[in-house]
């Protein structure tokens, strides 16, 4: 019973560290045309890119920018 308390208490501890890891990503910028997350780097799958608030910030590449929003 001991053993099955601590896995108990690891696997709440590692799931706790896990959402307090990517929760930052819950504050990361989305696409004002297709809702998707940005990146900060460019990257293969995210070369398009997008200025919010004087920052850069990179798009898929299938996201097309000149969209107006309706």
């Amino acid at each position: 019973m001991n053993n099955m308390k601590r896995m108990i208490v690891g696997v709440l501890a590692i799931s706790m560290l896990a959402t307090v890891a990517f929760g930052a990503q819950k504050n990361a910028p989305t696409c004002p045309v297709c809702k998707m997350t940005l990146s900060k780097k460019k990257t293969k799958m995210n070369t398009v890119a997008v200025k919010i608030h004087g920052k850069t910030y990179y798009c898929c590449a299938a996201c097309k920018m000149d969209a107006k929003k309706k």
